[in-house]
């Protein structure tokens, strides 16, 4: 009992700010290829495992390898480069547990499908999100900066206003 991998609970966190903090949840792009397909395999191999299946360590490995070109290939342009490891957690663990796209077994073909449809689907809305939020808080950041310019240009206008009147 004591080499049983600890479950690591997810961040509590939406789609949407995941997609804006690329910082703490970093794309799948921005990985080295040894360590995002490292990553891979540890998704593959928890995939496996939570369909009770024993993972093959060449399979496993030849899985994720195939699965990392493809995502970084993006075949079908919809941006699987820009997902985060979260995401793709995320979307496996949901297929997996029948929560999303179905899955026909545990391989390249099937993985790829689930987070093609996540990428055109949910992770298209979350991006739409994140942007429009970005947005706004780029706009109110410009206008927060634009009140302080005028506030200080309003202020010295009547300081030499009042220098003047003396």
């Amino acid at each position: 009992m004591n080499n049983v991998p600890a479950i690591i609970p997810a961040p509590a966190v939406t789609l949407k700010e995941i997609r804006m903090d690329s910082a703490r949840f970093p794309r799948l792009s921005s990985y080295r290829r040894e360590e995002a397909i490292a990553h891979l395999v540890t998704l593959v191999t928890q995939a496996l495992m939570y369909k009770g299946m024993e993972p093959d360590t060449n399979k496993v490995a030849f899985t994720a390898a195939a699965l990392y070109e493809e995502l970084m290939q993006d075949p079908d342009g919809i941006g699987t480069p820009a997902l985060s490891f979260e995401e793709i957690r995320r979307v496996i663990r949901r297929s997996v547990l029948g929560q999303g796209t179905e899955l026909y077994g545990i391989n390249v073909s099937s993985l790829y499908k689930a987070l093609a449809d996540y990428a055109q689907g949910e992770g298209h809305r979350a991006q739409l999100e994140a942007n429009e939020a970005t947005a706004i808080a780029r706009k109110r950041a410009g206008q927060e900066a634009m009140s302080a310019i005028i506030e200080k240009y309003a202020a010295r206008l009547v300081e030499n206003s009042n220098n003047t009147e003396r």
